[in-house]
């Protein structure tokens, strides 16, 4: 599977110039991943260019590596230092550049389908971890710093989920949807 390419990266900023004009934004329906394994990751260089407002029906999460990048959410905006971590809900509207005082921007996210955890609505995995976040309204993301007190496991297994997708390794999609239930 590897790297997926971000269909939403621009060499502009549309934010910028022609919000708030829907005309650029991006549902990006189909899947992450491919339909028998719903997982991608990316690894996003935004230092000179603009993932513009997108979303889309799987979950997103990722961590800084380098620089700072704003995340824009709806109408709220973070700023997030290299190791911060980020969530964001089933469909919700975002978008990320980087902050005009950076010279670096770089991200690597998961964006996976709550299916790969539960693939029937009528399972108790369905009704008690993931029905209570795609269905809050208020919960569209979440913003993991490194004063989080389980900040460092929570990078650890997103960096070991990221790598785990990005190698293949044999029964990696086994050990990547584990560690995707341990994060709900």
């Amino acid at each position: 599977m590897a790297l997926s390419q971000c269909i939403s990266l621009f060499t502009e900023n549309k934010e910028e110039k022609y919000m708030p004009d829907a005309a650029f934004l991006v549902n990006e329906s189909g899947y992450h991943g491919s339909p028998d394994f719903p997982v991608a990751i990316y690894l996003d260089d935004v230092s000179h260019q603009y993932v513009n407002w997108h979303w889309h029906e799987e979950f997103e999460i990722g961590f800084v590596i380098e620089g700072t990048v704003i995340i824009g959410c709806g109408n709220r905006k973070y700023r997030l230092e290299c190791g911060d971590i980020f969530f964001v809900n089933s469909n919700v509207l975002h978008s990320m550049h980087k902050d005009s005082s950076a010279s670096q921007a770089i991200f690597k996210s998961i964006a996976f389908h709550s299916s790969l955890i539960s693939e029937s609505i009528n399972s108790i995995f369905y009704s008690k971890y993931l029905l209570p976040i795609l269905t809050n309204s208020y919960f569209r993301e979440c913003i993991f710093r490194k004063d989080f007190d389980s900040y460092q496991d929570l990078l650890e297994l997103l960096s070991t989920i990221w790598n785990l997708v990005y190698t293949e390794t044999p029964e990696y999609e086994m050990q990547v949807r584990n560690g995707l239930s341990t994060l709900f």
